[in-house]
């Protein structure tokens, strides 16, 4: 399953990479936060955690049921799993060359 809440993309995995714990912020697991607003994707339910592995991916791992909420957007309904939380990134080729592809 993939889900996207704004600039959050959530992909299904069958398992996480392993890595740290994300710390909580006071609202629950935050996935992403708004540079300008303040607003936040975040997961209030104290089962979820937030790991970053070694290579910088991020999985949000839900041990039961649980949601993705924003001010600005509907909020999602998770089954529990894990999920790799890929973030949009506005991209300019006048500030990063793109990457050799081999």
């Amino acid at each position: 399953m993939i889900y996207r809440q704004g600039d959050v993309l959530l992909v299904r995995v069958e398992s996480a990479e392993g890595g740290a714990e994300v710390p909580r912020g006071p609202r629950g697991v935050v996935l992403a936060e708004g540079e300008a607003t303040g607003h936040a994707h975040v997961v209030a339910d104290p089962a979820a955690k937030l790991i970053e592995s070694v290579n910088g991916n991020r999985y949000l791992l839900a041990a039961r049921p649980a949601e993705v909420v924003h001010e600005e957007h509907g909020t999602i309904a998770l089954d529990p799993g894990a999920y790799r939380v890929i973030l949009q990134r506005e991209w300019s080729d006048a500030e990063e060359p793109l990457p050799a592809w081999d």
